[in-house]
């Protein structure tokens, strides 16, 4: 009886450890607006691994909203304890090295330390209006889709 009761308690404190480094490196991201239709829709929520090791083209981040005169530059270093709404879901265009996308007003090459973002709806607010994005401004990487709001067969 005693093994068994020694086995529960490891298990609850593996668990307990589990959820603590996943709260650690995991958030929760509820999606507001239409800037990533088709892909991603209002009310959805992505699952975000908070590192930027796995900025990759194509990937879908979670990154800071840049400033509407100075875009990205001199913006401090984003934290998780941000308010959420001062975020936006991009997908990366282009890494360093890659060309840099014709609807870009930035012509070249990509270079280090620098994305290029734009969300899958045309009239998004990205890197086409405020240019070359630091990848500094990276909050985490979305890693996966935790619900779809169901659309209505009305709308």
């Amino acid at each position: 009886m005693t093994w068994l009761l020694i086995g529960v308690a490891g298990v609850a404190t593996l668990a307990a450890t589990v959820v603590l480094l996943a709260r650690r490196h995991l958030m929760i991201f509820t999606v507001d607006g239409v800037s990533m239709l088709p892909a991603l829709e209002p009310g959805e929520r992505i699952l975000v691994h908070l590192s930027r090791r796995r900025i990759e083209r194509g990937r879908i981040v979670l990154l800071q909203r840049p400033d509407p005169d100075r875009g990205w530059n001199d913006l401090p270093v984003p934290r998780r304890a941000l308010n959420t709404q001062q975020w936006y879901v991009k997908r990366i265009a282009a890494v360093a090295g890659d060309p840099i996308p014709e609807q870009v007003a930035v012509e070249g090459v990509v270079p280090a330390g620098y994305l290029v973002v734009l969300g899958d709806h045309p009239y998004s607010i990205d890197s086409r209006q405020h240019g070359l994005c630091p990848v500094e401004q990276v909050v985490g990487v979305m890693v996966g889709r935790l619900s779809t709001r169901h659309r209505s067969a009305a709308s």
